[in-house]
């Protein structure tokens, strides 16, 4: 399109000069003469009428294929001028959206991003709540803090309190020969239920009456009392 336009205006500017300089008159000797009328081929053995009307003709020709050749230029330059004005339009379109789109999606990094910090403060916090809902069993252990924490292994582990050292295994007692009277004294004890031995409370289930809240079990001779310094009684053994 562009070097279409050029050259339109190359011819355009190439055939204004050519009628500019084309001869008004023929004269018959072959020359040419700008001026027109009586005694414009004086010495030149007068005008040639055809040749001078064939002139005109080309001349005529030459102004209209000029004319012509400007109007298609002014055309050529209208329609190049509307095509740029397109493509510019065009192009400003596309970087509006890819900078809209570029815009969007800054947008959306930024919110996942704001929510992944969000989800690791939240863990992060229900992590810190979890290792501070722990309790250290008597032990030595360790127990999440609810309802029957450290059971069975000693209770929760009070201020003050030292981990007991673990009891030695009882020793077993000589064999008794079948039939003795001591066979049978004991075959009698172990029978008879187990009283009360009135010693407090302990880490040790045996022989006790109930199991306190921290975990302790208490060996009081009746139900009046026991667990009153370990939170309470969590249950009755018996």
């Amino acid at each position: 399109m562009r070097m279409t336009l050029l050259r339109s205006l190359a011819l355009v500017l190439l055939a204004m000069p050519l009628a500019a300089q084309a001869p008004a008159t023929v004269c018959k000797d072959g020359s040419g003469s700008v001026a027109s009328g009586r005694g414009a081929c004086s010495g030149h053995g007068g005008v040639d009428e055809k040749a001078t009307a064939s002139a005109a003709r080309a001349m005529k020709a030459q102004k209209k294929a000029t004319a012509k050749a400007a109007k298609a230029a002014a055309r050529d330059a209208k329609e190049a001028a509307k095509d740029a004005a397109k493509a510019t339009e065009k192009a400003a379109k596309v970087a509006t959206n890819n900078a809209k789109d570029a815009t969007m999606d800054a947008a959306k990094a930024t919110r996942e991003a704001a929510k992944a910090t969000k989800n690791a403060a939240r863990d992060a916090r229900a992590d810190a709540g979890k290792a501070a809902a722990m309790v250290s069993c008597a032990d030595g252990s360790r127990s999440s803090g609810d309802r029957g924490a450290c059971s069975g292994h000693g209770g929760i582990r009070v201020a003050g309190q030292v981990t007991p050292a673990p009891r030695p295994a009882p020793s077993l007692p000589a064999a008794v020969p079948r039939g003795s009277p001591a066979r049978t004294r004991s075959r009698a004890k172990s029978s008879a239920p187990e009283a009360a031995s009135n010693r407090g409370e302990d880490n040790d289930p045996r022989g006790s009456i109930a199991q306190c809240k921290d975990g302790m079990y208490s060996h009081a001779a009746n139900r009046q009392g026991a667990c009153s310094r370990h939170n309470g009684v969590a249950k009755w053994m018996q």
